[in-house]
């Protein structure tokens, strides 16, 4: 059995309490903070057909950001078809960041996000 000390226990709830913070700034639309997880779980809805949950991008403003975010990561989220009511969500200029839409724009272009090619290019972008 280890023995409990009282540093590594204050050291968990200050990573749990920064963790929570993370999360909420998540939720709240800052997408920078958001982990896989918690990103692909505000950016689609599922419903339920012959067993089976089948995912799509959210398509309401709301959650317009996550799913820009979630893209220009590369990340699929268990996504497999596309919405009826309407196509996923581009940024647009009262929803998105300047930045953010660089990024997407980068990531459409074929850039893989978290590179440094893909970093330039939202620089690129960004300056013009």
């Amino acid at each position: 059995m280890k023995a409990i000390i009282p540093g590594e226990i204050a050291a968990n709830k200050t990573q749990n309490k920064k963790l929570e913070t993370e999360r909420q700034k998540c939720i709240g639309g800052q997408t920078k903070f958001c982990t896989q997880s918690e990103l692909c779980s505000q950016a689609t809805s599922g419903k339920w057909m012959k067993g089976e949950q089948i995912k799509s991008w959210k398509t309401n403003e709301r959650w317009a950001r996550h799913v820009a975010e979630a893209k220009a990561r590369g990340y699929s989220c268990g996504v497999t078809e596309v919405s009826e009511k309407a196509p996923a969500p581009k940024p647009t200029n009262s929803s998105v960041t300047k930045l953010e839409k660089a990024k997407v724009q980068c990531s459409e272009l074929g850039f893989t996000a978290g590179t440094e090619k893909h970093g330039e290019c939202v620089l690129k972008v960004i300056d013009y």
